[in-house]
């Protein structure tokens, strides 16, 4: 499929540009320990049960993990994660997949405009953005700017509806495709994230991040 029209590529955030292994899950396992020390939950999600819901809201996420929507939980869940997210954020320089600076930076040079559109919060976006992608992301947008929207409807008011043959949603899990596909724009699936069995949909599937080279 030919991507000569595109002027504006939009990224998701984990499993997509960020290795979510090396950032999210070592945060949510601390966040679920601490709350099983203070007998705030009984059950403990392994690491498995965490990766399938990578890419939601994060109230999602928690919601899914505990069966539960109790709403002090999710709140002291949201700002645990906050706090580890940021400690591990700032002292790992490991948290991108190989590739996506080079890949930014080619990105940049060719003269793209970039955007990113995840369901995480600001905190976790600004901290991401502050390790070395933020020269690269001309607009960068979360959930919680919108008061955690979809993803669909987040992106309907940051695009420009009168140029959707400019746009492509570059993402890892169905909220992408479907947001993309929902608002007229062409997708491309990232099968090395953590979705792959729910990105068939998308128009074009990489495997690998460095493969945005040879497409634009």
């Amino acid at each position: 499929m030919s991507m000569d029209k595109i002027k504006t590529i939009i990224f998701d955030l984990d499993g997509t540009l960020v290795n979510t292994i090396n950032v999210t899950i070592p945060a949510f396992e601390n966040v679920i320990k601490d709350l099983k020390e203070k007998n705030m939950i009984e059950y403990l999600p392994d690491k498995k049960e965490i990766m399938k819901y990578i890419g939601y809201p994060i109230d999602q996420i928690f919601t899914n993990l505990y069966d539960s929507n109790d709403k002090k939980l999710i709140e002291e869940s949201v700002r645990l994660l906050d706090h580890y997210e940021e400690i591990i954020i700032e002292n790992n320089d490991n948290i991108f997949f190989d590739g996506v600076i080079e890949v930014l930076d080619y990105l940049s040079k060719k003269g793209y405009k970039m955007m990113v559109l995840s369901n995480c919060n600001t905190t976790y976006l600004n901290s991401i953005l502050k390790k070395g992608i933020e020269i690269y992301i001309d607009e960068p947008y979360c959930s919680e700017m919108f008061d955690w929207k979809d993803k669909e409807e987040v992106m309907k008011k940051v695009i420009d509806l009168n140029k959707k043959e400019e746009y492509v949603m570059v993402g890892d899990r169905k909220h992408d495709i479907k947001a993309a596909k929902d608002n007229g724009i062409k997708s491309i699936g990232c099968d090395y994230g953590y979705g792959q069995h729910e990105i068939n949909s998308a128009d074009i599937i990489i495997k690998d991040i460095k493969e945005l080279i040879d497409i634009f």
